[in-house]
Protein backbone atom coordinates (compact mmCIF):
# COMPACT_ATOMS: atom_id res chain seq x y z
CA UNK A 1 0.00 0.00 0.00
CA UNK A 2 1.39 3.41 -0.92
CA UNK A 3 1.95 6.14 1.65
CA UNK A 4 -0.74 8.33 0.05
CA UNK A 5 -3.34 5.52 0.16
CA UNK A 6 -2.51 4.84 3.76
CA UNK A 7 -3.14 8.49 4.67
CA UNK A 8 -6.47 8.44 2.82
CA UNK A 9 -7.48 5.32 4.83
CA UNK A 10 -6.64 7.18 7.99
CA UNK A 11 -3.55 5.17 8.90
CA UNK A 12 -0.44 6.83 10.24
CA UNK A 13 2.87 6.11 8.50
CA UNK A 14 5.85 6.02 10.83
CA UNK A 15 8.31 8.81 10.01
CA UNK A 16 11.33 6.45 10.16
CA UNK A 17 9.73 4.20 7.49
CA UNK A 18 9.53 7.10 5.04
CA UNK A 19 13.12 8.05 5.79
CA UNK A 20 14.34 4.49 5.15
CA UNK A 21 12.49 4.33 1.83
CA UNK A 22 13.98 7.64 0.75
CA UNK A 23 17.48 6.48 1.63
CA UNK A 24 16.93 3.22 -0.30
CA UNK A 25 15.88 5.08 -3.45
CA UNK A 26 18.88 7.36 -3.17
CA UNK A 27 21.26 4.41 -2.92
CA UNK A 28 19.62 2.70 -5.89
CA UNK A 29 20.01 5.80 -8.04
CA UNK A 30 23.61 6.28 -6.91
CA UNK A 31 24.56 2.75 -7.96
CA UNK A 32 22.52 2.36 -11.14
CA UNK A 33 22.75 5.78 -12.73
CA UNK A 34 26.50 5.68 -13.53
CA UNK A 35 26.11 2.19 -14.97
CA UNK A 36 23.17 3.26 -17.13
CA UNK A 37 25.02 6.39 -18.15
CA UNK A 38 28.13 4.52 -19.23
CA UNK A 39 26.36 1.79 -21.17
CA UNK A 40 23.49 3.85 -22.47
CA UNK A 41 25.16 7.13 -23.35
CA UNK A 42 28.94 6.77 -23.57
CA UNK A 43 28.88 3.75 -25.89
CA UNK A 44 26.24 5.42 -28.10
CA UNK A 45 28.28 8.55 -28.57
CA UNK A 46 31.56 6.62 -28.99
CA UNK A 47 30.61 3.48 -30.94
CA UNK A 48 34.22 2.63 -31.75
CA UNK A 49 35.16 2.02 -28.15
CA UNK A 50 35.30 -1.61 -27.08
CA UNK A 51 35.90 -3.02 -23.65
CA UNK A 52 38.56 -5.15 -25.35
CA UNK A 53 40.49 -2.07 -26.47
CA UNK A 54 40.87 -1.93 -30.28
CA UNK A 55 38.45 -0.61 -32.89
CA UNK A 56 35.99 -3.15 -34.24
CA UNK A 57 34.04 -1.19 -36.87
CA UNK A 58 34.82 -0.25 -40.44
CA UNK A 59 36.02 3.22 -39.48
CA UNK A 60 37.60 4.78 -36.41
CA UNK A 61 36.59 8.28 -35.42
CA UNK A 62 39.35 10.37 -33.90
CA UNK A 63 40.10 14.11 -33.87
CA UNK A 64 41.33 15.24 -37.25
CA UNK A 65 45.06 15.79 -36.92
CA UNK A 66 47.98 15.25 -39.21
CA UNK A 67 49.70 11.88 -38.86
CA UNK A 68 52.72 12.24 -36.60
CA UNK A 69 54.86 9.11 -36.26
CA UNK A 70 56.71 10.74 -33.36
CA UNK A 71 53.50 11.80 -31.59
CA UNK A 72 53.17 10.54 -28.05
CA UNK A 73 49.43 9.90 -28.34
CA UNK A 74 47.52 7.30 -30.33
CA UNK A 75 46.11 9.57 -33.06
CA UNK A 76 48.66 8.41 -35.63
CA UNK A 77 47.53 4.84 -35.04
CA UNK A 78 43.81 5.45 -35.53
CA UNK A 79 44.41 7.54 -38.62
CA UNK A 80 46.51 4.76 -40.09
CA UNK A 81 43.72 2.27 -39.38
CA UNK A 82 41.16 4.48 -41.12
CA UNK A 83 43.45 5.06 -44.11
CA UNK A 84 44.12 1.36 -44.61
CA UNK A 85 40.45 0.46 -44.50
CA UNK A 86 39.31 3.28 -46.77
CA UNK A 87 41.92 2.32 -49.36
CA UNK A 88 40.93 -1.33 -49.17
CA UNK A 89 44.50 -2.41 -48.45
CA UNK A 90 43.44 -5.32 -46.26
CA UNK A 91 43.64 -7.57 -49.30
CA UNK A 92 46.64 -9.82 -48.75
CA UNK A 93 50.15 -9.95 -47.33
CA UNK A 94 53.50 -11.62 -47.71
CA UNK A 95 55.26 -12.69 -44.51
CA UNK A 96 59.06 -12.31 -44.66
CA UNK A 97 60.83 -14.39 -42.03
CA UNK A 98 64.43 -13.20 -41.64
CA UNK A 99 66.33 -15.80 -39.62
CA UNK A 100 66.86 -15.50 -35.85
CA UNK A 101 64.25 -12.78 -35.36
CA UNK A 102 61.42 -14.69 -33.68
CA UNK A 103 59.78 -15.58 -36.96
CA UNK A 104 59.34 -19.26 -36.04
CA UNK A 105 57.09 -18.21 -33.16
CA UNK A 106 54.92 -15.91 -35.28
CA UNK A 107 54.76 -18.40 -38.16
CA UNK A 108 52.89 -20.80 -35.87
CA UNK A 109 50.07 -18.23 -35.71
CA UNK A 110 49.68 -18.16 -39.50
CA UNK A 111 47.62 -20.65 -41.49
CA UNK A 112 50.09 -20.22 -44.35
CA UNK A 113 53.19 -19.86 -42.18
CA UNK A 114 55.33 -22.60 -43.72
CA UNK A 115 57.41 -23.31 -46.81
CA UNK A 116 55.64 -23.69 -50.14
CA UNK A 117 56.95 -27.27 -50.46
CA UNK A 118 55.07 -28.13 -47.26
CA UNK A 119 51.85 -26.39 -48.23
CA UNK A 120 51.56 -27.84 -51.73
CA UNK A 121 48.60 -25.60 -52.54
CA UNK A 122 46.91 -26.00 -49.14
CA UNK A 123 47.26 -24.46 -45.70
CA UNK A 124 49.91 -25.38 -43.13
CA UNK A 125 47.64 -25.63 -40.10
CA UNK A 126 44.26 -24.83 -38.62
CA UNK A 127 44.37 -21.75 -36.38
CA UNK A 128 41.81 -21.48 -33.56
CA UNK A 129 40.50 -17.91 -33.10
CA UNK A 130 42.34 -16.95 -36.29
CA UNK A 131 43.61 -13.38 -36.43
CA UNK A 132 43.28 -10.81 -39.20
CA UNK A 133 46.95 -11.18 -40.16
CA UNK A 134 46.66 -14.97 -40.46
CA UNK A 135 43.67 -14.56 -42.77
CA UNK A 136 45.54 -12.06 -44.95
CA UNK A 137 48.99 -13.71 -45.21
CA UNK A 138 48.99 -15.64 -48.47
CA UNK A 139 52.69 -16.50 -48.79
CA UNK A 140 55.53 -17.20 -46.39
CA UNK A 141 59.11 -16.33 -47.34
CA UNK A 142 61.97 -17.96 -45.47
CA UNK A 143 65.20 -19.68 -46.52
CA UNK A 144 63.64 -22.09 -49.03
CA UNK A 145 61.37 -19.48 -50.64
CA UNK A 146 63.39 -16.26 -50.63
CA UNK A 147 64.17 -16.83 -54.31
CA UNK A 148 60.52 -16.06 -55.19
CA UNK A 149 60.33 -12.81 -53.18
CA UNK A 150 61.40 -10.41 -55.99
CA UNK A 151 58.52 -11.51 -58.23
CA UNK A 152 55.87 -11.44 -55.50
CA UNK A 153 52.99 -9.00 -55.88
CA UNK A 154 51.50 -8.53 -52.42
CA UNK A 155 50.33 -4.99 -51.59
CA UNK A 156 51.49 -5.51 -47.99
CA UNK A 157 54.53 -7.20 -46.44
CA UNK A 158 55.39 -8.03 -42.85
CA UNK A 159 59.09 -8.46 -42.13
CA UNK A 160 60.61 -9.89 -38.96
CA UNK A 161 63.58 -7.91 -37.64
CA UNK A 162 65.99 -7.87 -34.71
CA UNK A 163 68.98 -5.78 -33.68
CA UNK A 164 71.82 -6.55 -36.09
CA UNK A 165 74.46 -7.45 -33.51
CA UNK A 166 72.10 -9.73 -31.59
CA UNK A 167 70.83 -11.41 -34.74
CA UNK A 168 74.33 -11.98 -36.11
CA UNK A 169 75.68 -13.50 -32.91
CA UNK A 170 72.58 -15.69 -32.59
CA UNK A 171 73.02 -16.90 -36.17
CA UNK A 172 76.71 -17.72 -35.66
CA UNK A 173 75.97 -19.70 -32.51
CA UNK A 174 72.98 -21.40 -34.13
CA UNK A 175 75.15 -22.80 -36.94
CA UNK A 176 78.01 -23.88 -34.68
CA UNK A 177 78.38 -27.69 -34.73
CA UNK A 178 78.73 -27.83 -30.93
CA UNK A 179 75.45 -25.96 -30.45
CA UNK A 180 73.27 -27.55 -33.11
CA UNK A 181 71.72 -30.20 -30.87
CA UNK A 182 70.48 -27.56 -28.43
CA UNK A 183 68.57 -25.84 -31.23
CA UNK A 184 67.17 -29.20 -32.36
CA UNK A 185 68.30 -28.61 -35.93
CA UNK A 186 67.88 -31.58 -38.27
CA UNK A 187 71.02 -32.04 -40.36
CA UNK A 188 72.18 -34.71 -42.74
CA UNK A 189 75.57 -36.32 -42.16
CA UNK A 190 77.08 -34.31 -45.04
CA UNK A 191 75.75 -31.08 -43.53
CA UNK A 192 77.29 -31.98 -40.19
CA UNK A 193 80.65 -32.64 -41.82
CA UNK A 194 80.48 -29.34 -43.71
CA UNK A 195 79.61 -27.53 -40.50
CA UNK A 196 82.62 -28.94 -38.67
CA UNK A 197 84.84 -27.98 -41.60
CA UNK A 198 83.37 -24.48 -41.85
CA UNK A 199 83.89 -23.70 -38.15
CA UNK A 200 87.47 -24.91 -38.06
CA UNK A 201 88.62 -21.32 -38.57
CA UNK A 202 86.47 -19.81 -35.82
CA UNK A 203 85.67 -22.17 -32.97
CA UNK A 204 84.45 -19.25 -30.82
CA UNK A 205 82.80 -15.86 -31.29
CA UNK A 206 85.99 -14.22 -30.05
CA UNK A 207 88.07 -15.96 -32.72
CA UNK A 208 85.58 -15.14 -35.47
CA UNK A 209 85.59 -11.44 -34.58
CA UNK A 210 89.40 -11.36 -34.46
CA UNK A 211 89.48 -12.35 -38.14
CA UNK A 212 87.43 -9.31 -39.25
CA UNK A 213 90.37 -7.09 -40.11
CA UNK A 214 88.87 -4.78 -42.75
CA UNK A 215 86.62 -2.55 -40.70
CA UNK A 216 83.34 -1.75 -42.47
CA UNK A 217 84.65 -2.67 -45.91
CA UNK A 218 82.62 -5.31 -47.74
CA UNK A 219 85.51 -6.22 -50.02
CA UNK A 220 86.51 -9.84 -49.47
CA UNK A 221 88.79 -12.01 -51.55
CA UNK A 222 86.65 -15.11 -51.68
CA UNK A 223 86.52 -16.19 -55.34
CA UNK A 224 84.27 -19.18 -54.74
CA UNK A 225 80.65 -20.00 -55.35
CA UNK A 226 78.05 -19.33 -52.67
CA UNK A 227 77.59 -23.03 -51.98
CA UNK A 228 81.32 -23.64 -51.46
CA UNK A 229 83.10 -23.45 -48.12
CA UNK A 230 86.87 -22.96 -48.43
CA UNK A 231 88.91 -22.31 -45.26
CA UNK A 232 92.37 -21.92 -46.75
CA UNK A 233 92.33 -18.28 -45.62
CA UNK A 234 90.35 -17.91 -42.41
CA UNK A 235 90.22 -14.09 -42.54
CA UNK A 236 88.74 -14.11 -46.05
CA UNK A 237 86.24 -16.79 -45.08
CA UNK A 238 85.14 -14.77 -42.04
CA UNK A 239 84.77 -11.69 -44.24
CA UNK A 240 82.66 -13.62 -46.73
CA UNK A 241 80.48 -15.08 -43.96
CA UNK A 242 79.77 -11.76 -42.23
CA UNK A 243 78.79 -10.15 -45.55
CA UNK A 244 76.49 -12.93 -46.68
CA UNK A 245 78.48 -14.73 -49.34
CA UNK A 246 78.59 -18.28 -47.97
CA UNK A 247 75.34 -20.19 -48.36
CA UNK A 248 76.09 -22.73 -45.60
CA UNK A 249 75.59 -19.96 -43.03
CA UNK A 250 72.09 -19.39 -44.39
CA UNK A 251 70.86 -16.99 -41.68
CA UNK A 252 73.85 -14.76 -42.43
CA UNK A 253 73.65 -15.34 -46.17
CA UNK A 254 70.05 -14.07 -46.14
CA UNK A 255 70.86 -10.92 -44.20
CA UNK A 256 69.01 -7.57 -44.27
CA UNK A 257 70.95 -6.37 -47.30
CA UNK A 258 70.04 -9.50 -49.24
CA UNK A 259 66.36 -9.54 -48.25
CA UNK A 260 65.77 -5.80 -48.58
CA UNK A 261 67.13 -5.88 -52.11
CA UNK A 262 64.55 -8.58 -52.94
CA UNK A 263 61.54 -6.77 -51.48
CA UNK A 264 59.31 -5.19 -54.15
CA UNK A 265 58.80 -1.47 -53.55
CA UNK A 266 56.55 -0.13 -56.33
CA UNK A 267 54.34 -0.87 -59.34
CA UNK A 268 52.09 -0.79 -57.43
CA UNK A 269 53.31 0.85 -54.24
CA UNK A 270 53.91 -1.73 -51.50
CA UNK A 271 53.41 -1.13 -47.78
CA UNK A 272 55.86 -2.61 -45.28
CA UNK A 273 55.21 -3.50 -41.64
CA UNK A 274 57.87 -4.68 -39.18
CA UNK A 275 57.69 -7.01 -36.18
CA UNK A 276 60.66 -6.48 -33.91
CA UNK A 277 61.82 -9.44 -31.82
CA UNK A 278 62.44 -7.06 -28.94
CA UNK A 279 58.74 -6.06 -29.00
CA UNK A 280 57.29 -9.17 -30.59
CA UNK A 281 53.79 -9.27 -29.12
CA UNK A 282 53.28 -5.51 -29.10
CA UNK A 283 54.06 -5.27 -32.82
CA UNK A 284 51.97 -8.37 -33.55
CA UNK A 285 49.00 -6.80 -31.77
CA UNK A 286 49.50 -3.44 -33.46
CA UNK A 287 49.53 -4.84 -36.99
CA UNK A 288 46.56 -7.10 -36.31
CA UNK A 289 44.62 -4.15 -34.92
CA UNK A 290 45.43 -2.05 -37.97
CA UNK A 291 43.66 -4.68 -40.02
CA UNK A 292 40.67 -4.93 -37.69
CA UNK A 293 41.50 -7.62 -35.15
CA UNK A 294 40.11 -7.34 -31.58
CA UNK A 295 42.82 -7.58 -28.95
CA UNK A 296 41.14 -10.49 -27.16
CA UNK A 297 42.34 -12.93 -29.84
CA UNK A 298 45.74 -11.45 -30.55
CA UNK A 299 47.81 -11.99 -27.41
CA UNK A 300 46.25 -15.21 -26.12
CA UNK A 301 48.96 -17.33 -27.82
CA UNK A 302 51.88 -15.50 -26.24
CA UNK A 303 52.61 -18.08 -23.56
CA UNK A 304 52.21 -21.10 -25.81
CA UNK A 305 54.21 -20.33 -28.94
CA UNK A 306 57.72 -19.29 -27.89
CA UNK A 307 59.60 -21.60 -30.25
CA UNK A 308 63.31 -22.43 -30.04
CA UNK A 309 63.73 -20.55 -26.81
CA UNK A 310 67.06 -21.63 -25.31
CA UNK A 311 67.04 -19.13 -22.45
CA UNK A 312 68.81 -20.64 -19.45
CA UNK A 313 70.75 -23.21 -21.46
CA UNK A 314 74.54 -23.01 -21.25
CA UNK A 315 75.67 -23.44 -24.84
CA UNK A 316 79.12 -24.97 -25.39
CA UNK A 317 79.98 -22.01 -27.62
CA UNK A 318 78.39 -18.85 -26.21
CA UNK A 319 78.27 -15.05 -26.62
CA UNK A 320 81.43 -14.31 -24.62
CA UNK A 321 83.60 -11.73 -26.35
CA UNK A 322 86.11 -9.09 -25.26
CA UNK A 323 85.52 -5.38 -25.79
CA UNK A 324 88.19 -5.15 -28.47
CA UNK A 325 86.77 -8.02 -30.54
CA UNK A 326 83.22 -6.76 -30.09
CA UNK A 327 84.31 -3.45 -31.58
CA UNK A 328 85.78 -5.29 -34.59
CA UNK A 329 82.58 -7.24 -35.10
CA UNK A 330 80.45 -4.11 -34.78
CA UNK A 331 82.52 -2.24 -37.35
CA UNK A 332 82.09 -5.08 -39.83
CA UNK A 333 78.32 -4.93 -39.21
CA UNK A 334 78.02 -1.21 -39.96
CA UNK A 335 76.71 -1.72 -43.54
CA UNK A 336 74.13 -4.20 -42.22
CA UNK A 337 72.99 -1.77 -39.55
CA UNK A 338 72.45 0.91 -42.20
CA UNK A 339 69.95 -1.31 -44.06
CA UNK A 340 68.31 -2.44 -40.81
CA UNK A 341 67.46 1.16 -39.95
CA UNK A 342 66.34 1.76 -43.51
CA UNK A 343 63.82 -1.07 -43.11
CA UNK A 344 62.56 0.34 -39.80
CA UNK A 345 62.18 3.81 -41.28
CA UNK A 346 60.17 2.40 -44.15
CA UNK A 347 57.87 0.29 -41.94
CA UNK A 348 54.41 1.83 -41.61
CA UNK A 349 53.86 0.84 -37.99
CA UNK A 350 57.22 2.07 -36.65
CA UNK A 351 57.15 5.48 -34.95
CA UNK A 352 59.97 7.82 -34.00
CA UNK A 353 59.93 6.48 -30.45
CA UNK A 354 60.39 2.97 -31.89
CA UNK A 355 63.36 4.15 -33.92
CA UNK A 356 64.84 5.72 -30.79
CA UNK A 357 64.38 2.43 -28.95
CA UNK A 358 66.14 0.52 -31.75
CA UNK A 359 68.99 3.03 -31.68
CA UNK A 360 69.40 2.63 -27.92
CA UNK A 361 69.60 -1.16 -28.23
CA UNK A 362 72.12 -0.86 -31.06
CA UNK A 363 74.19 1.68 -29.11
CA UNK A 364 74.31 -0.65 -26.10
CA UNK A 365 75.68 -3.42 -28.35
CA UNK A 366 77.94 -1.27 -30.52
CA UNK A 367 78.59 2.03 -28.70
CA UNK A 368 81.17 3.35 -31.16
CA UNK A 369 78.96 3.26 -34.26
CA UNK A 370 77.17 6.45 -35.35
CA UNK A 371 73.53 5.30 -35.46
CA UNK A 372 72.16 8.82 -35.38
CA UNK A 373 73.70 9.41 -38.80
CA UNK A 374 72.04 6.26 -40.11
CA UNK A 375 68.64 7.50 -38.95
CA UNK A 376 68.88 10.82 -40.77
CA UNK A 377 70.76 9.78 -43.90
Amino acid sequence: MSAAAAVRRGKNIPANSIVFRFIGCAILLTVCFPWLFYHGIVEQTNPHTSKFGPPQTSEVTKPKQSKQRDDGNADWFYEMVDARRRKGEASEMGFVHVGKTGGSTISQLLRNGCHSMVRRGGSCRVIPNETAVSLLVKDYYHVADFWSLPNSKHPNYIIMVRDVYDRTVSALLYHHPQNVKYYKVNETESQKQLGRYAYTCFPSLEKFASLLERGNSTECYYPYKHNEVVNDDCAELACAVIHGRVRHFHHLFFNYRNIHSKLPTSNPERTLYAIRKEHLWNDWWTINTIFGEPIRYVSSWANDTNFRNITGIDLPVNREITGERREQLCKALEPEYAVYFQILRRAENIRQSDLDDARQIASANCPRLDFQRMLVS
